[in-house]
């Protein structure tokens, strides 16, 4: 594999990075939900739910990946207009949350 092959499948690598990056997180949270649980006794929930809950979360953050990827193409950072950069990026960051 040359360097050409990679620069032309940055996207496809972004999308595998941030599936990589989100599978490890969630499987830490799902583990941590579940030795919370399990701490005192009987598992109030079982094995398979937190994984369930941060799996699907994930794949909903997966599936807003192409309008992250429009919404960063159209609104680089940039040094200049700082004020407007900064009020842009905050009210994308709260419709993030949202969803």
């Amino acid at each position: 594999m040359n360097w050409q092959q990679v620069d032309n499948s940055k996207i496809l690598l972004s999308y595998l990075a941030a599936g990589l990056y989100l599978f490890i997180n969630n499987t830490i949270n799902a583990l941590s939900v579940w030795s919370e649980h399990t701490r005192d006794t009987k598992p109030s929930i079982a094995l398979w739910d937190p994984f369930v809950w941060e799996y699907t979360s994930a794949l909903g953050a997966l599936l807003l990946l192409p309008l992250l990827f429009m919404f960063f193409k159209r609104f680089a950072l940039r040094f200049e207009k700082i004020n407007q950069q900064l009020v842009v990026h905050l009210f994308g960051s709260l419709l993030f949350a949202k969803w």
